[in-house]
C-alpha cells in the first residue's frame, strides 16, 4: 500500500504544469485582446474628432468671412461671377458695386471655396445681404452637425474607455488567479 502512495506522488511531481493551458491565462489573453480592440476604436474616434474640429474651424472661418462681407455690403450688393471649378476662383475678373474694398470680395471668394467643400451653394452674379444671410445660415447648420457628431463620438469614446478599463482589470484579475493556482500547484497546498 505504501508503494501506491509513492507512485501517485511521483506522477504529481513529474507533471509539467507549464505545458498545461491555464484557463485563467487564456481568459487574460482574451481580455487583453478585447482591451486592445476598444483602445483602437477609441483612437479612431479621437482621430475623427480631431478632423471634425479642423473642419469646424474652417467652417467658422467661412462664416466669419461672410459676416465681414455682409457688414461691408450693408444694404448694397456686389457682382461676382463664381466659376464652376474651385481652382479658378483666384483668377476672376471682378465687378463690384456697393463694396469699396476688393478685400471683401476676396473674402467672399475664399468663403465660397469653403462652402463648396460642404456642398453649400454660393451666389454667383449679384450678391445681396439676403444671399449672404442664407449662406451664413447654411454654414452654421454644417457647423452644428459637426459639433453634434463630435459630441456623439465623445460619448462613444467614454464607453470604449470604460470597456478598456474593465477588460484590463479582468486580465489583471485572471493573471492573479492563474498565479495563485500555479503557486498552489507548485507548493502542493
Amino acid at each position: 500500500m505504501i508503494s501506491a502512495v509513492n507512485n501517485t506522488s511521483n506522477v504529481t511531481t513529474n507533471a509539467s504544469f507549464s505545458s498545461l493551458p491555464n484557463i485563467n491565462l487564456i481568459f487574460a489573453q482574451l481580455q487583453m485582446e478585447l482591451a486592445k480592440t476598444s483602445k483602437d476604436e477609441a483612437m479612431s474616434k479621437i482621430q475623427t474628432i480631431k478632423e471634425n474640429q479642423e473642419k469646424s474651424k474652417e467652417v467658422s472661418n467661412a462664416i466669419n468671412m461672410l459676416r465681414a462681407v455682409k457688414d461691408k455690403v450693408g444694404d448694397g450688393s456686389f457682382t461676382v461671377q463664381v466659376p464652376d471649378e474651385p481652382e479658378k476662383l483666384a483668377d476672376l475678373a471682378l465687378t463690384k458695386s456697393g463694396i469699396s474694398s476688393e478685400q471683401h470680395i476676396k473674402q467672399y471668394l475664399d468663403a465660397v471655396a469653403i462652402l463648396r467643400k460642404y456642398n453649400v451653394e454660393a451666389t454667383s452674379g449679384t450678391v445681396k445681404k439676403e444671399n449672404l444671410d442664407y449662406m451664413i445660415s447654411s454654414m452654421e447648420t454644417v457647423n452644428e452637425q459637426l459639433s453634434s457628431g463630435t459630441q456623439q463620438d465623445m460619448v462613444i469614446i467614454q464607453d470604449l474607455l470604460g470597456r478598456y478599463n474593465s477588460y484590463t482589470q479582468g486580465a489583471s484579475s485572471a493573471v492573479s488567479k492563474a498565479t495563485d493556482t500555479l503557486t498552489v500547484a507548485a507548493t502542493g497546498r
